[in-house]
């Protein structure tokens, strides 16, 4: 689960999304689809339709199977239809709490899934909650210093130092500097792993390369932890000189 929050406009309203990850790896070759199942009512059986599916159509030789209308190697399934409606997620999860948070994957042969392989039950680690209560969720936050140094960050030193809060429930493990939405390839500024201890500040120097190009320029840190049940929680903020939108 995610929360994004503006830093360089007063009053920022949050944005949450919710997703799951289904990563079945093709280092083989030898499995081309697969698809993944929820219990039905009854919580034994398993329900007809496939709440997800993978498949290496397009994406030959990368290794990993692709969730089906994902960018190569994507193994994402929002929840949230990337935040337009977080009510659309919620009868999946509330499945899962009902029916148990067992799936169904069944591995093919080929990209149809008409020659099946194998079928694996497992358990699914973390499971976020509802939309309603993701105000309340316990997410990692960057102390209000850092905040303000963020939106002043003018990219005239390659040295960026981010500190946040102790957090009983979430443990970091990492933290990225993003130059754009996306965050991958030159527009990762940094990255560093976080030895991070459940309810204590911790803080970071970042080493930058590229820099911003300026202060009004997109900026993002993306804190990420995980809670006790191992469920991935990751808290974004973003600075873009106080421009309507930072996309």
């Amino acid at each position: 689960m995610q929360l994004t929050l503006r830093v360089d406009i007063d009053n920022p309203l949050p944005s949450y999304t919710r997703a799951l990850s289904f990563d079945v790896g093709d280092g083989d070759g030898t499995v081309h689809a697969a698809k993944v199942y929820q219990h039905d009512s009854s919580g034994t059986g398993w329900d007809p339709s496939p709440i997800a599916t993978l498949t290496d159509v397009g994406c030959t030789g990368i290794g990993r199977l692709t969730m089906q209308g994902s960018s190569c190697g994507s193994s994402w399934l929002s929840l949230d239809n990337f935040g337009a409606n977080l009510s659309d997620g919620d009868a999946l999860i509330d499945a899962f709490y009902k029916r148990g948070r067992q799936v169904k994957i069944e591995l093919f042969a080929d990209a149809a899934a008409t020659t099946r392989l194998a079928t694996i039950v497992k358990r699914v680690d973390g499971v976020p909650p509802k939309a309603a209560a993701l105000a309340t969720v316990p997410w990692l936050e960057l102390d209000a210093t850092t905040k303000h140094a963020l939106v002043e960050y003018d990219g005239s030193s390659a040295s960026f130092t981010a500190s946040w809060a102790g957090n009983a429930s979430v443990t970091a493990k990492d933290i990225t500097f993003c130059l754009a939405g996306n965050c991958s390839g030159d527009t990762r500024a940094a990255h560093e792993d976080v030895d991070g201890k459940r309810g204590a500040a911790s803080s970071k120097v970042l080493t930058l390369n590229p820099v911003p190009a300026g202060a009004a320029t997109f900026k993002e840190i993306a804190l990420y932890g995980r809670d006790r049940e191992q469920m991935g929680v990751s808290s974004n903020y973003v600075s873009c000189g106080g421009a309507t939108s930072c996309n």
